[in-house]
């Protein structure tokens, strides 16, 4: 597959609590958007199956020539994804839409995404609404769908 950069949508997100961990090894970091998720939280967020109207939003990360194996072996740690298919995330390679710093129209691209493997429960009160997990998070109170 190549050096695919990373889709993430909830704690390896700009300011959130496990960006830190691979902040000092991107070229870039850029908004992206994920079709065809859920988004759901259970303590973790976690993504599931979705339909042709849901949307996930999150950072793509792009990691510095020379630090992409440093970066994939992070993450996979993060996630607890023991290759090929094991662990609690699963990763995969799928289509994102993100933007960059130039203003330029988004486009498509490939990137790897960690999804929610068969531990996490994909019930309807778990999903989070708008499939934004950092501006779900900065949210007071009411953080579950009902």
């Amino acid at each position: 597959m190549g050096e695919l950069p990373f889709f993430v949508y909830g704690t390896l997100r700009r300011g959130q609590c496990n960006h830190g961990l691979v902040r000092d090894l991107l070229a870039g970091v850029r908004d992206a958007a994920l079709a065809g998720f859920r988004l759901y939280e259970d303590g973790l967020p976690y993504l599931g199956p979705g339909d042709g109207t849901s949307v996930v939003r999150g950072d793509l990360l792009v990691p510095r020539p020379g630090d992409y194996g440093e970066v994939l072996a992070r993450l996979d740690r993060l996630e607890g994804f023991r290759p090929p298919d094991g662990g609690l995330y699963v990763r995969r390679a799928c289509q994102v839409r993100f933007g960059d710093e130039s203003g330029e129209p988004w486009r498509d691209g490939e990137a790897w995404v960690y999804l929610g493997g068969e531990h996490f429960a994909y019930e309807p009160r778990l999903v989070v609404p708008g499939g934004d997990w950092a501006a779900h998070r900065a949210q007071p109170t009411g953080r579950r769908a009902g």
